[in-house]
């Protein structure tokens, strides 16, 4: 999910890879049908674009709206998301409120990363400079994550999720992927800073 990419390094102040430049977009992907997308645009008034039966897509719908002579903002409704379960991205979204008591539900630091390194694996169209500095940034995302929950008084939440990212990491489906575009998800881990007696790098490995 591009806009959530861009979210998050604008939360933790992560500046982007010089190889992005203005790559991390402003456009929104949300995960919907055709039904949402329509009633979105009751208020918005773009343009709506819908699949036929035989566009192989994972788009439900596309908004679109051409903002000046060259440029369109764009919002896409996904039926899903490559290499992630819909069910557990849902539960583990992180809702911002928004004005006027509106609120949203972003793709959480950890599942961008998820998103960025299988899209990579998966879709030819991402395998390119552009899409590994999206992957690089990711890291550096869940790592910022990772320093907030570290800062907590307690650590649960953290053991927790550096057990789900030792799991992306040694994902043997991943391994190639990993290896051709130099990539280390376990370099997200404060590995030296997590002083507790349950904790080992180590043990992480062997369990996967």
């Amino acid at each position: 999910m591009r806009w959530a990419l861009a979210f998050w390094a604008v939360w933790f102040k992560i500046e982007s890879p010089a190889e992005l430049g203005d790559k991390v977009t402003t456009d929104v992907d949300f995960i919907g049908s055709s039904t949402n997308a329509g009633d979105l645009n009751k208020q918005l008034h773009w343009t709506m674009w819908k699949p036929s039966l035989d566009d192989s897509t994972p788009q439900t719908a596309k908004l679109t709206k051409r903002v000046d002579n060259n440029g369109v903002k764009q919002i896409d409704f996904l039926h899903s998301i490559v290499g992630l379960d819909t069910k557990e991205i849902r539960k583990r979204a992180v809702a911002i409120n928004l004005p006027l008591s509106s609120k949203i539900s972003i793709l959480h630091p950890v599942d961008v990363l998820t998103s960025r390194l299988k899209n990579l694996q998966h879709l030819p169209e991402k395998q390119n400079a552009i899409g590994v500095a999206q992957a690089h940034l990711a890291i550096k995302i869940t790592s910022a994550f990772l320093a907030t929950l570290l800062a907590a008084p307690h650590h649960r939440e953290l053991l927790t999720w550096v057990e789900h990212i030792a799991g992306i990491a040694l994902d043997k489906s991943l391994g190639n992927t990993l290896d051709r575009y130099g990539l280390d998800p376990l370099k997200s881990i404060p590995a030296g800073e997590i002083d507790l007696p349950e904790f080992k790098i180590e043990t992480l490995a062997s369990n996967y």
